[in-house]
């Protein structure tokens, strides 16, 4: 047991020190933009190299032929300038935290792209806060005003400020189970209030301006205060309607806009989404037709982040030892 107190005494040292040092670092990139890679890969070539291999191993001697014919389709590709499609992925949070990417790829692209070409989104997202998502409408809608063709397709979910980001496409694509939908805002938060009150601690809270704080985390929430909040989400989600309506005029936004999910198939029967069809399905159809690039965009790992990481691993190995340790054993 004293060789496992001594580690505790050690880990508890390097966790000072290194909290310290995330401390600075952390005080460091606050004071430095965040700095981001573009990176473009072709899936022609991707998926040619993949089938290639696969079939170097099924085919045995019949390969050398299949590569003679797949290296005359990649050079009457080169000498026929076929059209191009742009893939991105978008996986969204409830904070928005990858629109930031999103603006930079969106913005790369539309330097380099014409009207000949189609941008396509991947989103995955079940929505988040208004204005994360409302500005990633807005940087999609910048494609469709540069008269670029814009897809978005769906394999898993597109609900709330996901869906309003898809609304903004010419078409949409989903997958039979994928969850689409949930036209609705929703307002959540707790109230310690009357917790507060039962421990006889008071709280107080100044405002200037009728409407500076509606609903309060520690203050009494008045019918009044909640009628408010009321009113403005009830103002987004008029918004929210409005954007659809602009760009898909032939839903019946009354019954679609109920905040309910509905799977791909039914969304589809409602004029929610145009196509069924899952993204992989769809690249594969361009992949024979286009020259299709994969846009990925990175943010380089900050020291902070991988001393973090480093953190976690020996926190890992720690509750790992003290679980053997606690474990009967024979000696």
């Amino acid at each position: 047991m004293d060789h496992l107190l001594n580690y505790l005494e050690f880990f508890a040292k390097v966790i000072t020190v290194a909290a310290a040092v995330l401390m600075v670092l952390s005080a460091q990139s606050k004071k430095k933009p965040e700095i981001y890679s573009i990176t473009s890969e072709s899936l022609n070539e991707k998926y040619r190299h993949d089938k290639l291999k696969v079939a170097k191993s099924i085919l045995g001697k019949n390969y050398k032929s299949l590569a003679k014919i797949e290296s005359q389709k990649q050079k009457k590709e080169k000498l026929n300038n076929l059209e191009r499609a742009f893939l991105i992925d978008f996986k969204g949070d409830m904070h928005a935290k990858s629109i930031k990417q999103l603006q930079k790829q969106i913005t790369t692209l539309l330097q380099l792209a014409n009207a000949s070409d189609e941008i396509i989104i991947k989103i995955h997202s079940p929505g988040g806060v208004v204005n994360g998502y409302g500005l990633g409408a807005s940087i999609l809608e910048q494609i469709r005003n540069h008269g670029i063709k814009l897809t978005v397709c769906v394999d898993e979910v597109a609900a709330s400020g996901g869906y309003m980001m898809a609304a903004v496409a010419d078409q949409i694509l989903a997958a039979p189970f994928a969850y689409i939908g949930s036209i609705g805002v929703a307002l959540e938060a707790m109230n310690f209030n009357q917790l507060l009150k039962n421990h006889h601690i008071g709280y107080e809270q100044i405002t200037a301006g009728k409407y500076k704080r509606t609903l309060s985390t520690f203050g009494e929430n008045t019918p009044q205060a909640r009628d408010k909040a009321k009113q403005d989400i009830e103002k987004i989600h008029g918004q929210f309607k409005s954007l659809i309506q602009k760009y898909r005029p032939l839903i019946d936004i009354e019954s679609a806009a109920t905040g309910e999910v509905w799977l791909g198939s039914v969304a589809y029967q409602k004029g929610l989404v145009d196509r069924i069809c899952t993204s992989d399905e769809y690249i594969f159809e361009l992949l024979q037709i286009k020259n299709v690039f994969h846009i990925k965009c990175h943010r380089p790992i900050k020291l902070s982040e991988k001393l973090a990481s480093g953190i976690g691993t020996v926190i890992d190995g720690l509750l790992h030892k003290l679980k053997s340790e606690s474990k009967p054993r024979y000696e």
